[in-house]
């Protein structure tokens, strides 16, 4: 879990989630999810998160840098991890797919949506 220092540190004051619109797999070991934020900031830092299928949490993992995307594609955001990622699971699922950050806060921001 990230705790309020990282969070801090990473710049991450607030809670996202995200659609997830593709994924792609570099020979590298990166994976990069393209998204559309649902909630939160326009710029992700590097922090954890996880991903979900519907509303379980299927995997978590590192995301790095945000990357730039085509500017003509203004709703999408593009995320990458190092860690691993089972990618023909996620292709299979893609539209019920959402990325979010994992913490704390992240908990209390669904539970809260939830009962609205």
């Amino acid at each position: 879990m990230i705790s309020e220092e990282e969070k801090c540190h990473t710049g991450l004051r607030s809670n996202f989630e995200m659609a997830l619109a593709d994924v792609f797999a570099f020979e590298d070991g990166r994976t990069v999810f393209a998204t559309e934020i649902i909630i939160g900031p326009n710029y992700i830092p590097p922090c954890d998160c996880e991903l979900l299928i519907g509303e379980t949490p299927v995997a978590r993992f590192r995301l790095g840098e945000m990357l730039p995307l085509n500017k003509t594609e203004q709703k999408l955001r593009s995320v990458s991890t190092t860690d691993p990622v089972d990618v023909p699971m996620v292709r299979r699922s893609q539209d019920q797919c959402k990325v979010r950050f994992f913490g704390r806060q992240a908990a209390t921001l669904m539970d809260s949506r939830r009962r609205q």
